[in-house]
Formats: structure tokens, sequence, C-alpha cells
């Protein structure tokens, strides 16, 4: 190769690759600088995962391509930082999936723990700048 050469030339694939891994430096950056130092990149990526109505554990993790052990760790983690709650399916009472948390907005406080099926755990502190830092980032995230 010569000094003058380029070199090969990219591919599609690697070229959307590096787009989005850059798209999710500047998101988890801001995520960062809204005060949520407590979520890991492997969090976010199962957290983003999670549909508005909840998604079951063995949809998560085939979705983010991981083992059902894997998405439930994560899951159980994003659980005690209250960022999901877990309640019991309504038909049959069976565990359901995770759904995003959901408050009155207040200053948080609520129980940061809870098991499954114990109702709804209220968001945490600042859940409302977490939302806003992705919105700086990603527009479409601040409709949720």
């Amino acid at each position: 190769m010569n000094a003058g050469d380029p070199g090969p030339e990219l591919n599609l694939g690697l070229l959307c690759f590096i787009a989005y891994r850059a798209m999710e430096t500047r998101v988890m950056d801001a995520v960062l600088a809204a005060g949520f130092d407590d979520v890991t990149i492997a969090q976010a990526r199962m957290f983003a995962r999670i549909g508005p109505d909840g998604t079951r554990l063995t949809d998560l993790a085939e979705q983010a391509q991981v083992t059902k052990q894997t998405a439930g760790f994560l899951v159980n983690q994003l659980e005690r930082g209250g960022y999901v709650q877990r309640e019991p399916h309504p038909g049959d009472g069976r565990p359901a999936g995770p759904h995003h948390a959901q408050g009155s907005g207040g200053g948080g406080g609520g129980p940061r723990g809870g098991g499954r099926g114990r109702g709804r755990v209220d968001p945490p502190p600042g859940q409302e700048r977490y939302r806003a830092a992705t919105a700086r980032t990603h527009p479409a995230a601040g409709d949720r």
C-alpha cells in the first residue's frame, strides 16, 4: 500500500455500524451528563427494546440476540434502579415482561427494588431529565 493509496473501500454495512455507534455514544454521553451514571450501555440497549405496553423477557432476549438469562439479569438491574417494573400478566397472572416505570412525575423515592408483580415502582428522581437528555440527541424519544 502506498502513502497516497486510500486503502480498501469501506462497505455499506461497516459504514452503517460506524454511524450507529457514533449515535449510541452521543446518546449515552447525554444520559451520563444528565446524571444517570448507573445505566450501562448493555442496560440501555435492553431498555430501548421494551415496548410501550411491556415486552416479554423471551422476546427481549430474541430481539437483543442474547440468552434469556442475560436478558433477565439486565432487566433485574434496570428494575433495581427503578427504570422498569414487572407486573403480572393481566390474563392469567404469569409474570409479564418489564414495562418502563411510570408514575406521577413526583420526586421519586418509592421502592427501587420491588419484586415481581408488586405493582408500580415510582420513577427515580430525575427521570424527566433522562428523557430530556435522550430527546436532545434523538428527538423522537421525547415523544414517549
